[in-house]
């Protein structure tokens, strides 16, 4: 299995969608600042299963639909992963 983990997420999309919430807003009702929202967003940073958690609740989006690990889904269509 590789190493590197490579991850994309779908939050500017779904944020945008909620009434065109503001990162600023959404880094309020989770407790973060509105640059760690945007790290998030731009794939510069991995939050914390607690604020991936935080963040799929508030957008009332599965957590498995918001972020995505590229490199599982790789192998799941190779046939290595169920």
């Amino acid at each position: 299995m590789d190493a590197k983990m490579e991850m994309r997420n779908s939050v500017a999309e779904n944020r945008e969608r909620m009434n065109k919430m503001t990162q600023k807003e959404l880094g309020e009702r989770t407790g973060v600042t509105q640059r760690t929202i945007s790290y998030i967003e731009n794939n510069k940073s991995i939050p914390s299963v607690l604020l991936a958690m935080r963040i799929s609740q508030i957008l009332n989006v599965d957590i498995y639909d918001l972020f995505i690990d590229l490199a599982w889904e790789k192998e799941k269509k190779r046939g290595i992963r169920e």
